[in-house]
Formats: C-alpha cells, structure tokens, sequence
C-alpha cells in the first residue's frame, strides 16, 4: 500500500507510517490534553518521535491547529512560570533553573529563538539573568528592603 502526504496508513505494528499524518494526529492529540507517552502510544512510535511530530508541526505551522496548539502551549508555560517565579525570586537555584528553561522554551515557541540565535553570548545572558534572580532573593531575604536612592 504506498502513501502520500495527504493520507496516512498503519504499518503492521499500528504505526501511522506518513509523517504528516503523524503530526496531524500528534497535534490533535496533544490539544485534547494527552502526555507525549500518550501520543506515542496512540501512534504506536515512541516517546521521542511523538515529541518531534508535534515539534515539526509547531515549526512547520502546516495546519490550522497549530495556531491554536502554539497558545495552549505558551499558557501552560506561563502556569509554570506564574508557580516557579515566587521560589525562583526567593533564590532556589533550582527554580531558578526551570524558570530560565521555561523562559526559553516560551522564547522557541514565538520564534525569538530565531530572532537570536544561540550564541556564546546566551549563556551570558542566562548567568546575568541567573545572577539577578539571587541578588532579588538576598533583597527578599534581607530584614528591610534596599532603598534604591542610597548607594552601598
């Protein structure tokens, strides 16, 4: 049985074998609220090759459910985001982390990811930024705040 784009079939294993019917059916997926494991089961691939099915179809932006995938995603990123910030700002340095990864992944979702490319000077960036999330958790920490009209 031979495919084209616009079809798909499933190979002997339950696998959807087109790749665009993959990220149709990954996208679908992924909007009615399943777990990446639960699209890879469903498409009978594995965990990874679900991801990059709805990771091709966000970049590729093929079909009209991406648009709308795309600001589910975001406003799940900015329910982590709203989660993360308080431990983040009160110096966890582990929230600090997920919350510099979720800045990102949020940066490759609307494309500025494209507009700066990762450079050396991103990690320069995510240290400064890294660096003022500890200096708020010391201001947080401190009895009174720093009055900003005052030199150390």
């Amino acid at each position: 049985m031979s495919t084209t784009n616009s079809h798909r079939h499933r190979g002997s294993a339950g696998r959807v074998t087109d790749s665009t019917a993959r990220q149709t059916e990954a996208v679908r997926l992924r909007l009615s609220g399943a777990n990446y494991q639960q699209i890879a089961d469903a498409l009978g691939v594995n965990r990874s090759t679900a991801w990059r099915a709805v990771d091709k179809a966000l970049k590729a932006e093929r079909f009209e459910a991406v648009a709308e995938l795309r600001q589910i995603e975001l406003a799940r990123l900015d329910q982590v985001l709203s989660t993360l910030w308080p431990k983040a700002t009160r110096g966890d340095l582990q929230a600090v982390d997920r919350v510099l990864n979720t800045i990102h992944l949020q940066a490759k979702l609307t494309g500025m990811t494209r507009l700066f490319p990762e450079d050396e000077g991103s990690a320069e960036v995510r240290q400064v930024l890294a660096d003022f999330l500890i200096v708020t958790r010391d201001y947080a920490d401190a009895a009174e705040p720093p009055n900003p009209t005052t030199t150390p």
